[in-house]
């Protein structure tokens, strides 16, 4: 069959040939892997931009660390100075009140306006009277508490004016009871 054919014929059928190898090369070798291979780049920066990141992270949680660090000092310097000022005793007496009311209202920032205290073997009453916004006279509550927690208030009023409280309070602060006193009394 190939004989019966011209020349040209023949050259026609081997280009054919030849074009039709090259296309199927093209489109079932080349062109899958060079598609591949593309994509293979693209894992690749994909890949080599998550390590970058990691190794940042990596430097950067040890700053993050050694902050860390740092802090939890500064906060366990702070936890002991807190108790000592915790432990720190206040006797149960009008001066001694007067001193620890002093020093919460620089924490707290009540203005107090009035202070008369009745002091006798038992207790300490104290009449006072302070202004302050509603956060502030909370937060000076809580000071109270810290000071002696079995505080009992026997009287307390607020009052609102534009934009702060009025209170006026009665607190009554036992006395710490002595050993040797509770033999006496009986």
């Amino acid at each position: 069959m190939l004989n019966s054919l011209s020349l040209r014929e023949k050259i026609i059928i081997f280009i054919g040939i030849i074009l039709l190898l090259l296309a199927a090369y093209y489109f079932y070798f080349y062109l899958p892997l060079s598609e591949e291979l593309t994509r293979l780049e693209n894992t690749l920066e994909n890949k080599q931009t998550t390590v970058k990141n990691i190794e940042k992270s990596i430097s950067d949680f040890d700053k993050v660390k050694e902050k860390h660090k740092e802090l939890s000092e500064k906060i366990v310097i702070l936890a002991e100075k807190e108790e000592e000022e915790e432990k720190k005793e206040y006797n149960v007496t009008t001066t001694d009140l007067l001193k620890y009311f002093n020093n919460i209202i620089e924490v707290t920032d009540v203005e107090m306006r009035t202070f008369r205290p009745s002091e006798d073997e038992e207790k300490v009453a104290l009449n006072f009277s302070h202004n302050g916004s509603f956060y502030e006279i909370v937060n000076f509550f809580d000071e109270i508490d810290k000071f002696q927690p079995n505080i009992s208030y026997e009287s307390l009023s607020l009052n609102r004016t534009e934009d702060q409280l009025k209170s006026d309070i009665t607190l009554i602060f036992p006395k710490p009871v002595v050993e040797g006193d509770e033999g006496e009394n009986e």
